[in-house]
């Protein structure tokens, strides 16, 4: 693996901090004591069994493990929590630490220094990055997946075996790659008319119906500006006679329809997320961009995430399955942090 400057000089910050973060942690035991502390913050917990439901008072803070007050059965206090079923506790408070500490690690790096699989870490990291995925969008910029294709190489699972690996969970947006050059202009020239139906349309689907009620057309007018549409890529037919505006033109109105300043802001949003994925992991799969972009946030703003709030969230969110793991993917539009002003 290539390091570059920033992911070395991040590497050797990893390596000073090691026997701090190690006496601050402790053993094993007192990481889980730890974790089970900030469980216990919630006081109550209700049994997950149907056929109970009890709310249970949480009897001793650093126990992992109860009795339900009605049904009798053990409750677990990291059950359907981002802690359910971890068997080690240190290697995810080392990870937070790092975090807080603004230093930026791969997973292969992190393995090293907490003695575990690179595939633990990666879960840890995936899980803690859904669960804040929702939390991000209040305060990031909004760019289209597009902008970021010069951080994608790496190969998962889901790329197709036979086609690099930049294709991947590109299948949404083989129509607007096969057009890649309206990018660099401006949607095609609409009469008055077909501009009137552009402006009813969006991603969900509006049937004949509806876009004759709310453009107050004609059926034949109507019909004849949904052909056209159609004809110059602005908008997609899909069964039942619904209609849908075009990728293409969605991503082509984030870009460009903006403001001119806003544009500029995606664009450079993009470029900084491309260089700290090159700098720290030299590339990542596509489905992951949003996800690499949280990463980033929780090392960067301690505004938000002050000392001890990312051990908070972790311990107040829900669980986040291997299933969900593998399952997500970015989606056309992801949120990025901006890069900090450091003038």
């Amino acid at each position: 693996m290539t390091h570059t400057e920033r992911s070395q000089a991040n590497w050797i910050m990893a390596i000073h901090a090691m026997p701090e973060i190690h006496a601050k942690l402790g053993s094993e035991l007192d990481c889980e004591q730890v974790v089970m502390s900030a469980l216990a913050t919630r006081k109550y917990i209700y049994c997950k069994r149907r056929d109970c439901g009890h709310k249970n008072t949480i009897p001793i803070p650093t126990v992992r493990t109860f009795t339900c007050e009605k049904c009798c059965k053990e409750i677990s206090i990291t059950a359907k929590t981002n802690f359910h079923g971890a068997q080690k506790f240190k290697p995810r408070l080392m990870i937070i630490e790092f975090q807080e500490r603004g230093i930026t690690l791969s997973a292969n790096q992190l393995a090293k220094l907490a003695d575990v699989s690179t595939d633990t870490i990666n879960r840890i990291q995936k899980r803690m990055a859904i669960a804040a995925a929702n939390e991000i969008e209040k305060l990031a910029i909004e760019i289209p997946t597009v902008l970021c294709t010069n951080a994608i190489g790496r190969r998962t699972k889901k790329t197709p075996a036979d086609e690099p690996p930049v294709s991947e969970e590109f299948d949404l947006q083989r129509r607007i790659q096969a057009n890649e050059s309206n990018f660099s202009n401006s949607r095609p020239e609409l009469t008055e008319l077909e501009e009137a139906v552009f402006h009813e349309l969006s991603d969900e689907p509006k049937s004949f119906d509806q876009l004759f009620e709310t453009t107050r057309m004609s059926a034949s007018s109507l019909g004849a500006a949904l052909m056209t549409l159609e004809l110059k890529g602005c908008l997609e037919r899909h069964t039942g006679d619904r209609f849908t505006l075009a990728d293409s033109m969605q991503l082509s109105i984030t870009i460009f329809e903006s403001d001119s300043s806003g544009a500029k802001s995606a664009e450079g949003v993009a470029r900084y997320l491309v260089n700290f994925v090159k700098d720290y992991f030299q590339a990542i799969g596509r489905k992951n961009l949003q996800l690499y972009s949280v990463l980033d946030w929780f090392c960067k703003d301690r505004t938000h995430w002050s000392p001890g709030s990312l051990l908070e969230f972790c311990a107040a969110s829900r669980q986040v399955t291997y299933e969900e793991i593998l399952d997500y993917v970015t989606p056309l539009t992801f949120f990025v942090i901006p890069e900090p002003d450091t003038s």
